[in-house]
């Protein structure tokens, strides 16, 4: 009886030992998982940080070709074309002028907000020719001009 005590005593012990053993076993496997798992999670991250500017490239191209297809009829229309160029020579005419006198810089800033008052006027008349009578005025100009 008391070797049957013993053994189950014996058998007891090893019972709880390897309920131990098991146990320190699964939070060693836990506690494995979760490093590798922590391991992955920073190797992802540095991989998103080495690549963010990547991703934000793309995104500005996708913003660029955007913004050069909204501004191609722009490009394409003859009127906004001459007025482009009639701008180019002013500004270019007047700034290759430019000296280090206050005078001369006052008279060169002075022609060329002249010339965009003038022409915002041109448009406001243009603008207005437009929305009076529906269509397009005389001389040729189109809506674009008025804008």
């Amino acid at each position: 009886k008391a070797r049957a005590a013993a053994e189950m005593a014996r058998a007891e012990e090893q019972r709880r030992a390897d309920e131990v053993a098991q146990r320190q076993r699964a939070e060693q496997a836990e506690a494995h998982a979760q490093q590798k798992a922590e391991v992955k999670a920073k190797l992802e991250a540095e991989v998103a940080q080495k690549t963010e500017h990547i991703t934000k490239a793309k995104k500005l191209m996708d913003r660029l070709v955007e913004v050069r297809a909204s501004l191609e009829p722009f490009e394409t229309n003859k009127a906004v074309s001459k007025r482009r160029l009639q701008f180019k020579k002013v500004v270019r005419g007047r700034l290759n002028t430019l000296s280090h006198e206050a005078d001369k810089i006052r008279n060169v800033s002075s022609d060329v907000v002249n010339a965009v008052n003038a022409a915002r006027a041109e448009d406001e008349q243009i603008k207005s020719r437009l929305e009076e009578t529906g269509a397009l005025a005389d001389g040729g100009l189109s809506p674009d001009m008025a804008r």
